[in-house]
């Protein structure tokens, strides 16, 4: 997602699998061992890094509930570790491993400037058929919480 943020961006995920046209066949290719399939990241990663290089602070909770799919894996591994090159933050929440924090949300979500909430809309097959901005702004109070508490997240970003 695009944005006009000029302090932060955060973004919750939720979900175990994701169908994006841009990752194709490469989380299929994961436990196979075979070679990454390269992503068409559209130019994001350098929109982060202009992003980051700003002065905007850009973090990313994912949410884990178990052993990783192999989806999640090659998330993590792959199109994750460009994202943190590019100066994203990555925490990974694994429920397997703490309590579930009061008021986690089910669904994902965006912040820009830790006030505007856009949820992220997906149907049963992960594929993305849009977004809803939120009136609620009580979500936009999850990011403090994950940069507050991340030693308990399983902190990727150090």
């Amino acid at each position: 997602m695009r944005t006009r943020a000029t302090r932060s961006v955060f973004r919750l995920e939720t979900r175990r699998r994701y169908s994006n046209p841009s990752e194709r066949e490469s989380p299929e290719a994961c436990p196979a061992g075979e070679p990454e399939v390269g992503l068409d990241d559209s130019g994001w990663n350098d929109f982060i890094r202009a992003k980051v290089a700003d002065g905007v602070r850009w973090d990313e909770v994912h949410v884990c509930r178990g052993p990783l799919t192999d989806h999640e894996r090659w998330a993590l591994e792959s199109p994750c570790a460009d994202t943190e090159r590019a100066g994203r933050r990555l925490y990974v929440l694994d429920l397997a491993e703490v309590a579930e924090p009061p008021g986690l949300p089910d669904y994902d979500y965006w912040t820009h400037d830790e006030s505007s909430v856009v949820r992220m809309l997906y149907d049963e097959d992960g594929k993305h058929p849009g977004n809803e901005r939120l009136p609620d702004v009580e979500v936009a109070a999850h990011p403090v919480y994950w940069r507050e508490n991340r030693a308990r997240t399983g902190d990727r970003a150090g």
